[in-house]
């Protein structure tokens, strides 16, 4: 009887096993028949992505229509329970058991069908979610106010981290980030809406969206979801001053949960990617993803490194998607570097995004900062920026030191909407290669800094370069970087040169009355400045010059 009644249990085993629920990404042929229409694009995207696709000449085509309609009623009807769909992989996320699964991999219009994460997800935190907290020294203010202008704001405990990328500088000349909508994709955002940094956030309507792709109808600012995102979001929107202020502390911000913590699963890459359409949909202007993938709780799920060349990984694809259609993309670059995968994972190795390193408030680079290149060799990290030790705050309306990528990347990318608001006319493309060229080791990048520290002001005066200076037909300028002095040419006689660093200050005045003249750099700063160069003739030249 014991064999038996054994035997019996083990046939019930199977038979709750194989009937058990568990998550899938039903992934569909096509989207025929589709009630989507590209002339009427306002029935799935917003007006102001509109405007975006519209600045830049991005069209808008089938790949953004939503999944057609009916093929999700039709795997509902065979049981499937619908959490969210995917208009860009063309795919739904659905509760299903054996039985149904097997089902809907019948139907016709079904591509395949992939096993995304068990129905109740109940795993280990892993390294990439892990951070390390502290109570901060004291802001060294005193040092800061040596540099900074006696009217700039008191950034508090956050003075050091936008000192370090010379951003100060560019609030100072009025970008704060106004008018830029970041989304911000994260693991939760726990007691935002209470809390005294965000406050002048909700009292001026800047947060327009808040969403759990996780939990269908899920609260992103209930307890026990994370504080990650909350400590994410208050490197860039927090603002009390002589407390915190972020790097764009102007800015407005969608806030989506698209990581379920603890624990990693295939699905949270599906879910990064339904985050990203929400971004593009609503109109975002760029989104910082403090979050990486590699490797798995269920090591069927593990990318292999050569996968991670920026176009295979699930998140990756939804990364490369998103910046096509105009949305630059900051992610941290990871924090596994000393592990036995030291290297960036997905979407960090997308070539386009901006993936950031972290370093010490000396430059250093830090010891958990993961490294690249990225699986196709292509250059990885970007930049880095303060992510140790730098200063984020949480729901006890506490300021504290937190370490990792998690903040170097949205630290870096509130001053890179800043930039966005001085030149919103710029590409994404355009907007990293300035930020990348205006880092400390843009002619020697390597796998630890990439590209290395850099400075926002610079970046600010290279774009300020291109707009106001012309190709001088007339005025040859030359050497161009110079250390002393650059000589002058031109066709007509030069009655006079104007040199203006990039705030608009005027350095000096040279009359000159002749064809060629010399400039005598030696006692500029190194820096970038605009000449005007007034001809006999009423004619008037630009350039710029490199001193160096």
């Amino acid at each position: 009887m014991k064999k038996m009644f054994l035997i019996a249990g083990i046939v019930l085993l199977s038979m709750i096993s194989e009937l058990s629920a568990q998550k899938y990404a039903v992934h569909f042929t096509d989207k025929s028949n589709s009630p989507y229409s590209i002339d009427e694009p306002l029935e799935f995207l917003s007006q102001r992505a509109l405007d975006r696709r519209a600045k830049f000449n991005i069209a808008v085509t089938e790949e953004d229509f939503p999944v057609n309609p009916e093929y999700l009623n039709e795997i509902q009807g065979l049981g499937a329970q619908l959490l969210f769909s995917s208009r860009w992989l063309n795919c739904a996320l659905v509760i299903a058991n054996d039985n149904v699964i097997n089902a809907i991999e019948q139907l016709p219009f079904v591509e395949k069908t992939v096993y995304v994460a068990p129905e109740t997800v109940v795993a280990k935190a892993t390294e990439n979610s892990s951070v390390s907290l502290n109570k901060p020294h004291e802001p060294q203010l005193e040092t800061a106010r040596s540099i900074v202008a006696a009217e700039s704001t008191d950034y508090g405990y956050a003075t050091t981290q936008i000192q370090q990328l010379n951003g100060i500088a560019l609030h100072d000349l009025g970008f704060k980030g106004e008018g830029i909508l970041i989304a911000i994709l994260d693991a939760g955002f726990e007691g935002v809406d209470e809390m005294d940094v965000f406050e002048p956030l909700f009292s001026s309507n800047r947060v327009l969206m808040a969403k759990d792709f996780v939990v269908p109808n899920g609260d992103v600012y209930a307890e026990r979801t994370s504080t990650h995102g909350t400590a994410v979001l208050s490197c860039i929107g927090s603002y009390i001053p002589g407390l915190m202020v972020g790097t764009a502390p102007e800015a407005s911000f969608c806030l989506f949960r698209t990581e379920q913590d603890p624990g990693e699963n295939l699905i949270e890459c599906y879910n990064w990617v339904i985050g990203a359409e929400a971004a593009d949909s609503i109109g975002a202007d760029i989104i910082n993803s403090s979050l990486g993938y590699n490797t798995f709780d269920d090591p069927s799920m593990d990318y292999t490194y050569d996968q991670m060349d920026g176009m295979t990984a699930i998140s990756s694809i939804g990364a490369t998607k998103l910046i096509q259609r105009g949305v630059p993309c900051v992610i941290s670059a990871g924090n596994s570097n000393g592990s036995s995968w030291p290297w960036v994972g997905t979407p960090s190795d997308v070539p386009e995004a901006l993936t950031i390193g972290a370093v010490d408030e000396d430059g250093n680079i830090a010891s958990f900062s993961s490294i690249g290149p990225n699986g196709a060799g292509f250059q990885k990290p970007d930049v880095v920026a303060m992510g140790v030790s730098a200063a984020i705050a949480f729901p006890d309306n506490n300021i504290y030191a937190g370490s990792g990528t998690s903040f170097s990347s949205p630290i870096l990318c509130g001053m890179t909407a800043c930039l966005m608001q001085a030149f919103p006319e710029k590409t994404s493309a355009e907007i990293k290669e300035k930020i990348n060229s205006s880092a400390t080791q843009w002619n020697q990048p390597d796998i630890y800094y990439g590209y290395g520290i850099p400075d926002f002001l610079a970046a600010y005066q290279s774009l300020v370069c291109i707009e106001e200076c012309k190709v001088i037909a007339s005025c040859n300028v030359f050497p161009n970087p110079t250390t002393e002095e650059c000589r002058i040419t031109a066709s007509e006689k030069i009655a006079s040169i104007t040199v203006f660093d990039m705030l608009g200050k005027q350095i000096l005045t040279q009359n000159v009355d002749n064809t060629e003249t010399a400039l005598y750099c030696k006692h500029f700063s190194d820096g970038i400045y605009l000449l005007k160069i007034t001809l006999n003739n009423g004619k008037t030249e630009f350039a710029k010059i490199v001193k160096q």
